[in-house]
């Protein structure tokens, strides 16, 4: 045989249609917490386990809109290959409940844990939804599990000339970065869909950046880094197979040279999950003080042996932040090692993704330690780093001992789910419990060794068997840090009317820089002390946050939820009313009845009429009711009359199992082993139950009250007669549940067929040996959106009143707002020396570069400015 050439033709692999964020919903949520189908697309080696077993999957709608899918991938995740997929079936639909398949077959075996297989197949429609199904694994008779699933789209043609446009085209900017001479260098774009990428080379002393041959990855490997690459410019070009294209920020590659400050890094490798154990290379630079050097610590128990990445072995000696050996070591026992879930593709992500957690349940109760022992004399700081697993929220309780005495943080550290959006170091500076405050690192100043140490300890008041933990610690040698900026007031939750203004604000005291950011990204110009919309429209909605900043450090406001509402009435959105005036009729047209079961009665109420239940057997059952999805709030008044208080309104059975339980909660129980009764609020959110409650006073019972929860895809929240009273976090969609009906005033279960097994469609019974509610149950009502505070503060100063929840006062402003001013530049003149700029809009902004960022010039107001320019070039736009 003899051939002359062999010539091997391709494309490049498209990028994946789906990001993280997208709607996505599960065959079931039968899964663990941290384990949910958010993990399948969230670019990370997070993983999504099912307990179903066998026909599991889920349904995802990417934000890119309608797509023409020709492949996909399918990584393993950690545990037992029996666990793994082995068929497939893909379908397509473009009304969400019509279904077409598109490919189907076997999955290859994974040769390793986190491989990817590619699967690539013959299609020619497009659709905006995908369901993705896997009949069966490889004989495991606990679950299937996936680390990441990619669908591909047919890629598009190549485009010579782009329509440039500012934004959308890219959900994170790349970064400057910092390298060690002969190492390898990651710069990292992520596109918001399956675009196309470019990197782009400007080299010192040159003035036009170039296109990098082959460089047409999101993240630019640079191998081999040398000194005369210090002060290299990259940027990506980013574009759509309709040739619309953005420019990234151009970023600087520096040659990093350590600090005069010396400092001891060390980073926990973890286990168990999420792409750990994690191990940092000696050259990789990472930490709120930047430093190269991190040593790997192995296991949730340690003496000091850091982990040799040459031997794979626990045998290696620590070093500083020089490379210099160092007598400064970890002793450490935790309760056991996990990962967080952050993209391990560059050097933070890896220094956070291992971590070591704890189940003490408080800093007085037997805490997790951590020693840092050999340290010189002097006055030192410790950087403590802690982001969390996916999709759970707990809380974490830090204390430092030295010579001095203890200082404590408390903090509800971010997830991976929040960190990744926006991957920035945010500081916790909360002393006291009651001031808890969100954010993924602490600062300890001030430390004087005793003995040459300094103890860390660690609680969790509400922790699992995942967390929460730290991932890793920075001790800074005769290092003090400025006093990081103070958070006085955080904006707050808000509801608009459409075509309305909306003012938000936030009063923080020691910042240099503030940054709005609306859903984790930068707002550009938004800066001050306040952040204003002119004229709402349905895209203001969304979660805003503040980052404000100095040398100490980057603090994180608490995020305030927008929503954009038609009107400023009280009643819309509301999707079930129950007045209970004489009967249990639901008032919302089209709504299902609710049935007064085993004598429940009608009395005198707070509005009108009220249900009368007897504690012992009363309730009233609706069959069906409208599904909150996306946000959702409750309300009714109550008079507790029973002494065990009780049930007031629930869409849940307890015994149904993770992620399957229901939708809502909203109760008021009282133990027979509890000193006191307790609100609560809960919603069912993929595999997790974020619960929002507080105690209450028994001598409150014998009286009208008002309760109720609002959830807003980031926090549910508990009301007592007006006020908040208590609120935790959450991320994502409340579940629709796999039943249909709400039970008013009774802990409620399902029948069970001949196996025992739960009957999810048969009718629900009041629960033996439970406390249904006792006393009266007025004006219940629900509706599909999240009412604000002012809102709720209306319905019960109404009912206070005597009037029902269609009578409350609208409070929200639906004054017509300033309609925003198409934003343009009209023309440039020269006029005695100066550029006058026609324009208009409502800023106008200035840059040295084309791609940012842009500056407010102060002053300028439309249809004319004019403005000096110095030597080189100055980029003008309109806003």
């Amino acid at each position: 045989m003899q051939i002359a050439e062999v010539e091997l033709l391709g494309v490049q692999l498209p990028g994946d249609v789906t990001q993280p964020g997208d709607t996505i919903i599960a065959s079931s949520d039968n899964s663990p917490g941290s384990e949910g189908v958010t993990n399948a697309i969230d670019n990370a080696d997070t993983k999504y386990l099912n307990f179903d077993i066998s026909d599991t999957g889920l349904t995802v709608t990417p934000s890119v809109g309608l797509t023409e899918v020709i492949g996909m991938s399918l990584k393993s995740a950690n545990d037992g290959e029996d666990r793994d997929p082995t068929t497939f079936l893909l379908e397509g639909s473009n009304d969400g409940s019509n279904f077409s398949e598109i490919a189907s077959g076997d999955v290859a075996d994974f040769p390793t844990r986190f491989h990817t297989n590619y699967i690539f197949f013959e299609n020619s429609n497009s659709y905006q939804t995908y369901r993705l199904t896997f009949p069966t694994v490889d004989g495991s008779t606990c679950c299937m599990q996936i680390a990441e699933i990619e669908l591909f789209p047919k890629p598009g043609g190549a485009c010579t000339d782009f329509s440039f446009v500012s934004s959308g085209l890219i959900t994170q900017q790349p970064s400057d970065t910092p390298a060690l001479v002969g190492s390898t260098a990651e710069i990292q774009v992520t596109p918001s869909g399956p675009w196309n990428v470019q990197w782009l080379r400007k080299l010192v002393g040159e003035e036009t950046a170039v296109s990098i041959d082959g460089a047409t990855s999101p993240v630019l490997s640079i191998q081999d880094v040398s000194a005369d690459m210090d002060g290299t410019v990259y940027q990506a070009l980013v574009s759509t197979p309709g040739c619309e294209a953005q420019l990234s920020q151009e970023v600087v590659l520096n040659i990093f040279e350590p600090s005069s400050d010396v400092s001891v890094g060390f980073t926990f490798r973890g286990s168990g999950a999420n792409g750990a154990p994690t191990e940092m290379s000696p050259t990789d630079i990472a930490g709120f003080v930047p430093q190269a050097y991190w040593n790997n610590l192995s296991g949730g128990s340690g003496d000091g042996t850091t982990y040799n990445l040459d031997s794979g072995a626990d045998d290696g000696i620590p070093t500083d932040s020089n490379n210099d050996a160092t007598e400064v070591g970890v002793e450490f026992t935790t309760s056991g090692t996990w990962g967080a879930g952050t993209r391990t593709s560059n050097a933070t992500g890896r220094m956070l993704n291992g971590m070591v957690r704890t189940a003490a349940p408080s800093l007085d109760d037997d805490p997790s330690e951590i020693t840092l022992y050999g340290l010189p004399a002097g006055t030192h700081s410790l950087i403590v780093y802690t982001v969390q697993v996916p999709l759970e929220f707990y809380t974490l309780d830090l204390e430092v001992e030295d010579s001095n005495g203890t200082q404590r943080r408390y903090l509800r550290p971010e997830n991976s789910d929040e960190y990744k959006p926006s991957p920035n170091f945010r500081l916790v500076t909360s002393e006291e419990s009651s001031e808890r405050s969100v954010g993924n690192m602490a600062i300890f100043r001030g430390l004087s060794p005793q003995n040459g140490e300094i103890t860390l300890r660690l609680a969790a008041p509400d922790g699992g068997d995942r967390g929460p933990g730290i991932n890793g610690l920075q001790i800074l040698l005769d290092k003090d840090f400025v006093p990081p900026p103070t958070i006085n007031a955080h904006p707050v939750s808000s509801n608009g009317v459409s075509g309305s203004a909306l003012d938000l604000s936030i009063d923080v005291s020691g910042a240099d820089q503030i940054q709005w950011l609306k859903d984790g990204q930068a707002i550009a110009g938004a800066t001050g002390a306040s952040y204003s919309i002119a004229s709402l429209t349905a895209g203001d909605a969304g979660a805003y946050s503040v980052s404000a900043s100095n040398e100490g450090g980057s603090i994180s406001s608490q995020a305030a939820v927008v929503d954009v509402v038609s009107s400023n009435n009280i009643s819309e959105g509301l999707v079930a009313y129950f007045p209970f005036d004489g009967n249990a009729d639901n008032a919302v047209d089209g709504g299902s009845d609710g049935e007064a079961r085993n004598g429940a009665g009608f009395g005198s109420g707070q509005i009108g009429q009220a249900l009368e239940l007897d504690g012992q057997d009363d309730w009233v059952y609706v069959a069906d009711y409208t599904k909150p999805t996306d946000a959702m709030t409750v309300s009714a008044w109550v008079l507790p009359d029973g002494i065990d208080w009780g049930p007031i309104v629930r869409n849940w059975v307890d015994e149904a199992g993770d992620g399957r339980f229901g939708q809502f909660v909203l109760d008021a129980p009282f133990p027979l082993d509890a000193f006191e009764p307790s609100l609560r609020a809960r919603i069912g959110v993929g595999p997790n139950e974020p619960t929002a409650s507080t105690g209450i006073s028994d001598s409150e019972r014998g009286s009208w009250h008002h309760i109720a929860m609002s959830a807003n895809g980031r926090a549910v929240t508990l009301y007592w007669d007006g006020q908040a009273v208590a609120s935790l976090d959450y991320l994502n969609n409340i579940n629709e549940p796999p039943f249909p009906w709400l039970a008013i005033g009774a802990d409620v279960v399902l029948p069970t067929g001949d196996d025992d097994a739960l009957d999810f469609a048969g009718e629900p019974q009041v629960q033996e040996d439970s406390y249904p509610w006792g006393g009266s149950i007025d004006d219940l009502a629900i509706w599909n959106r999240s009412l604000s505070a002012p809102e709720l503060f209306s319905i019960f100063e109404a009912g206070g009143s005597g009037n029902a929840v269609s009578a409350a006062s609208p409070v929200l402003d639906d004054t017509p707002g300033v309609e925003p001013s198409v934003a343009a530049i009209a023309g440039i003149s020269v006029s005695e020396g100066n550029i006058v700029i026609e324009w208009t809009g409502s800023q106008l902004l200035e840059s040295d570069s084309v791609t940012g960022p842009f500056t407010p010039i102060g002053g300028a107001t439309p249809p004319s400015t004019s403005i000096t320019i110095e030597a080189g070039n100055k980029f003008i736009i309109a806003e």
